[in-house]
């Protein structure tokens, strides 16, 4: 049996075949659109915060105990195609050491730096390679405790205040007069009486010689 339509109809029906069909493309590309834009800004910023991290930008380190840097951090890589990391430690003085580094299934490692009281103070450069290829680098300073005193230090501040004590006696003697000296010479040899030394006192107490608290 045949149907006969109009043809307004049949092209009333090609029409909406022809927009639908487009509309389909329009959201396929969108959506590849998307994806494309989507992945790789996800990828920098997973590797930007991830990649290497470290606890602390600067450590003190101080005479009886070690310093322990801590660095961390999170790789991307094909399953199929595991990567070589590694990380290289350049210390102050430009030298550097590298060593190779474990990670685990979900590509998260972490590797540890000790540094002793004899460690070179100064900026130190962590770099993390995969198959030799830098991917990141991240650094910390270590400085030296400033509350803590090289034996010579200690021994010119002990000097200084030495002096200053000699000096402060030195000024104090040569404040009290000869006569008062005498008193105290005579009161010892019973030459004068106690209520005449204790004037002697309140005279020296009233002039600023002796000061009391």
């Amino acid at each position: 049996m045949k149907h006969n339509l109009s043809n307004n109809c049949k092209s009333f029906i090609s029409k909406n075949k022809f927009i639908f069909s487009h509309l389909m493309i329009m959201r396929w590309f969108l959506a590849i659109l998307c994806c494309m834009m989507f992945i790789p800004i996800t990828a920098y910023a997973q590797n930007d915060a991830d990649t290497l991290q470290i606890e602390h930008e600067e450590y003190v380190i101080k005479r009886a105990t070690d310093v322990i840097v801590k660095i961390f951090g999170n790789l991307e890589f094909d399953k199929y195609d595991i990567p070589v990391v590694s990380i290289t430690h350049t210390s102050p003085d430009g030298e550097s050491v590298t060593h190779n580094v474990m990670m685990n299934e979900q590509g998260y490692y972490e590797f540890y730096f000790i540094h002793d009281w004899n460690a070179l103070r100064g900026n130190y450069d962590v770099t993390v390679l995969l198959n030799g290829i830098a991917t990141d680098t991240i650094s910390y300073e270590l400085i030296q405790d400033p509350a803590y005193k090289t034996d010579k230090e200690a021994k010119e501040e002990y000097l200084v205040t030495e002096q200053e004590r000699k000096i402060n006696t030195a000024d104090l003697t040569k404040k009290i007069p000869d006569w008062v000296k005498d008193i105290f010479g005579w009161y010892y040899l019973d030459l004068i009486t106690e209520d005449e030394v204790i004037g002697a006192i309140q005279y020296l107490v009233k002039v600023n010689i002796i000061k009391l608290d």
